[in-house]
């Protein structure tokens, strides 16, 4: 087994293991980095953030025209069309950043491997490529873990079969569903479930809890919530899925009231997941111990020196994996509604075709004495 080492080893190549060997290299140190997928840049390119927003910018070119009722103007979908119609400029887009960041890597000479990656002990790595090749061991004197996260996966939904998709897999829907239920009214199924009533699907929110996105402030989610309704979105609130079958053409859903809902599509979207599982943690010394109380934080104990970047200098801005940008106090009333003027102020004055908001800001906020 070749034996390499490194100033850095990254195990992880989307943004936040890119970021980190990219600078490293930048220093003049020796950096590798290893990935399982010959696309580069982590789930946000491949499988999140671009193709879910292609989608998003066509459901919303197709709404905003049918708004307007333009006379003429065919805007209805073919019966056959498929998600992957709505993709094509996404896989060039894709394509093209892949392709700036493979030469990025080369330019920086950055070692990549393709393939899996485990701990041997604290500062050893063995990289074991995707094509059944001879293993490789790596050692760092500094190691970044950036494995990034997958969808969790409940048992009672046979993903196995059509018809049953998380947020990795539903773009590759054959068809656009009819009828589609999303299970789980976080901020990634209730996007999906957006996008899909504007493309004309008639969609169920099935979620556990009362209100929509409790993070957001008080006022804002039952005004997207009502507006979400108005697009023709179904909501289940207090609601869990105890029973999933999946049939040739349906899918029958029992709730935890009785309900009975038959779709022709159901996606889940029960959170993420740390993509820890095969890394063998225990060899470096660090230890599992589960969940924080917020159910998204993975809690580790480690006898090995680390490392741990989430918190900030500043007072109310943090590492969005490590907080979500919450505050660490709650913002009273009055701070709220000062908080949001000076908001305003702000964005007026940086607005150059804004300049009317900026004088009305200052008389109405601001009269003269």
């Amino acid at each position: 087994m070749d034996k390499k080492d490194y100033d850095l080893v990254v195990i992880g190549g989307g943004p936040a293991g890119i970021a980190g060997a990219a600078t490293a290299a930048g220093f003049g140190k020796s950096v590798a980095l290893i990935d399982g997928h010959h696309e580069l840049a982590g789930a946000g390119v491949n499988t999140g953030t671009a193709p879910s927003k292609t989608l998003r910018e066509t459901a919303l070119a197709l709404s905003g025209a049918r708004s307007r009722n333009l006379y003429g103007v065919d805007l209805s979908l073919r019966k056959d069309a498929t998600v992957a119609d709505f993709l094509r400029h996404e896989k060039n887009v894709k394509t093209g950043l892949n392709m700036f960041i493979v030469d990025m890597l080369r330019r920086s000479s950055i070692d990549v491997h393709y393939g899996t990656a485990s701990f041997e002990d604290d500062h050893t790595i063995i990289a074991r490529p995707s094509n059944d090749g001879p293993a490789t061991r790596l050692r760092g004197e500094v190691v970044l873990i950036a494995t990034g996260s997958s969808p969790v996966r409940p048992v009672i939904f046979p993903f196995d079969s059509s018809g049953v998709y998380d947020s990795d897999t539903i773009l590759e829907l054959e068809r656009l569903p009819k009828t589609l239920a999303v299970v789980g009214a976080g901020v990634i199924g209730s996007e999906y479930a957006s996008t899909f009533a504007a493309l004309g699907t008639q969609v169920h929110l099935i979620d556990s809890r009362s209100v929509l996105l409790p993070f957001l402030d008080s006022e804002i989610s039952p005004s997207l919530a009502a507006a979400m309704e108005g697009n023709g979105i179904v909501f289940h609130w207090n609601e869990r899925v105890l029973v999933c079958v999946s049939g040739p053409d349906e899918i029958v859903l029992t709730l935890s009231s009785g309900l009975s809902l038959t779709v022709e599509a159901v996606m889940v979207a029960a959170g993420r997941k740390s993509n820890t599982d095969i890394l063998n943690l225990a060899a470096a010394g660090i230890h599992k111990l589960g969940t924080s109380t917020a159910g998204d934080t993975l809690c580790l104990r480690t006898q090995a020196p680390i490392r741990v970047s989430r918190r900030t200098p500043h007072r109310s801005l943090y590492h969005p994996r490590g907080r979500y940008g919450r505050r660490d106090r709650t913002i009273a009333p009055a701070e709220r509604s000062a908080l949001c003027r000076w908001t305003l102020f702000v964005r007026c004055l940086c607005s150059r075709q804004n300049r009317w908001r900026f004088k009305w800001f200052l008389k109405a906020h601001f009269p003269p004495r």
